[in-house]
């Protein structure tokens, strides 16, 4: 299901709405932001990899259900259907993505508002 989020930070005037989740391998959006010019922007499919923007290539995963995601892998963990090592390796990758840190501020104050579904 695809949804809409707007994104805000309670610190500064960080405003966007963007578009997340998965319907098929062929229409998916993912949500990024960009180190150059500080903002927030889906992309389908992981097309283009660059800013809409400014074209910027420095850009940084996000993603509104990192916690719920961690906490599932966790308790997969203790239930024994996951192998230390596999536990391992999701959290290292899920560590990289963002979900709270505002690309402006560098606070960690954002806030996901889910739209519609």
């Amino acid at each position: 299901m695809i949804v809409g989020y707007d994104i805000k930070c309670k610190s500064c005037d960080l405003d966007y709405s963007v578009k997340y989740g998965t319907v098929s391998k062929e229409n998916s959006f993912e949500v990024f932001s960009c180190s150059k010019c500080k903002n927030f922007f889906s992309l389908e499919n992981e097309q283009g990899m660059k800013c809409p923007d400014c074209s910027g290539e420095d850009i940084i995963r996000y993603n509104p259900n990192k916690k719920e995601n961690l906490s599932y892998y966790e308790k997969m963990k203790k239930q024994g259907k996951l192998k230390d090592e596999d536990y391992n390796s999701l959290k290292e990758y899920w560590d990289t993505i963002k979900d709270l840190e505002c690309p402006k501020c560098g606070k960690k104050e954002l806030e996901w508002i889910f739209k519609n579904g």
